[in-house]
């Protein structure tokens, strides 16, 4: 479907865009894709929110919300400095540390369009804005907002796997979860270094594909798949990649201090690897099911890895709700706090092409 995000024309999902043939007003069946779309979002949401809130004391909870103290304020600050290292690792990713000012509207604007819409929108709204905020072309800006995301999964992934130090009985049901994620990450990054190690041998079978469906070797699909695979490149970057990987841990640990220090808040004695594990499950679950502002699906995952460390019921819920209330309320006000960048550079956040 063809839509225009910040004036530029793309495709992206019909659920968020309409077709080029509707117009202005969306068809029957796109209004019954999209309810059905919604409906299953809600039905997964309520799904894991009975999961996380069933059989609750509310007593316990007025006692646990009336005990809570100051540090659960303080998280705010960490999960605002995680929202600044995070662009500038991908400031790094794409050679332009001198636009940080951009990239940071970029990436904020994407989490906020993440927070509100459903099936990982923003992504696609942060190449676009990459795109048009520098002189990055979409195609390399692809493969470099892949390559970001992945790097955060690894980083989790390494993190779910130290703490399986400390808890050696993970329910089955996450590791396999953590296991699937796993897998299909390290074959994205497999594929991705084969492209870039074999680029001539790929470029020319391209080309073949191409020549027998009519299309010149000179056309621009051809050339927006070579510069994906040169954005792939970065990877045989060691210098880059070193800076890349230390960005993404002091990114994650930003989270998981901030994650700390409200489950710090709700529980006094709680020890950081529950905050730990709670980050991982709630990536490892927003990966595998996405639904906007992982409403459901991060308190249930939070919830659980406090109870495994033994929390009660009560206040894993009260941690979870407040966590998640802290992180979207940082990218809500940096996603917001962006917009005047974007307009500046003659964009607007969401605009439909009609």
């Amino acid at each position: 479907m063809l839509t225009s995000y910040c004036g530029l024309d793309c495709t992206v999902p019909e659920f968020v865009a309409g077709s080029r043939e509707s117009g202005r007003r969306s068809s029957p069946r796109q209004a019954l894709r999209l309810a059905a779309l919604w409906l299953v979002y809600l039905v997964v949401i309520g799904a894991a929110c009975w999961i996380a809130f069933r059989n609750l004391d509310y007593e316990r909870i007025a006692l646990a919300v009336r005990s809570a103290n100051w540090m659960l304020l303080l998280a705010i600050f960490p999960f605002f400095l995680e929202r600044l290292v995070r662009p500038y690792r991908l400031a790094l990713l794409l050679g332009l540390r001198d636009h940080m000012l951009k990239i940071v509207a970029a990436q904020s604007a994407s989490q906020l369009a993440n927070l509100i819409l459903p099936m990982r929108t923003g992504e696609v709204l942060l190449v676009l804005l990459i795109g048009r905020l520098s002189s990055v072309a979409r195609s390399r800006a692809v493969s470099i907002v892949v390559i970001d995301r992945l790097l955060d999964i690894v980083a989790v992934l390494i993190a779910f796997g130290i703490a399986l130090i400390w808890l050696p009985s993970m329910p089955t049901s996450v590791e396999r979860a953590a296991t699937a994620v796993g897998l299909a990450t390290t074959i994205i990054l497999g594929a991705m270094l084969i492209l870039v190690v074999s680029k001539g041998a790929v470029l020319r079978q391209i080309d073949r594909l191409l020549a027998a469906r009519g299309v010149s070797s000179g056309s621009n699909w051809r050339a927006r798949i070579e510069l994906l695979i040169d954005g792939f490149a970065v990877l045989q970057n060691p210098v880059i990649l070193i800076l890349a990987c230390v960005t993404t841990a002091a990114t994650w640990l930003l989270a998981t201090l901030g994650t700390w220090m409200v489950l710090k808040g709700v529980w006094p004695d709680a020890p950081a690897s529950a905050a730990a594990l709670s980050v991982c499950f709630g990536v490892i679950g927003v990966t595998l099911v996405s639904v906007p502002a992982g409403v459901g699906v991060v308190h249930a995952a939070y919830a659980l890895a406090a109870i495994l460390f033994g929390a009660s019921q009560e206040v894993a819920l009260i941690f979870a709700v407040a966590a998640h209330f802290l992180a979207s309320l940082t990218t809500a006000v940096m996603g917001l706090g962006s917009l005047p960048v974007v307009r500046r550079a003659g964009l607007g956040l969401f605009s439909r092409t009609r």
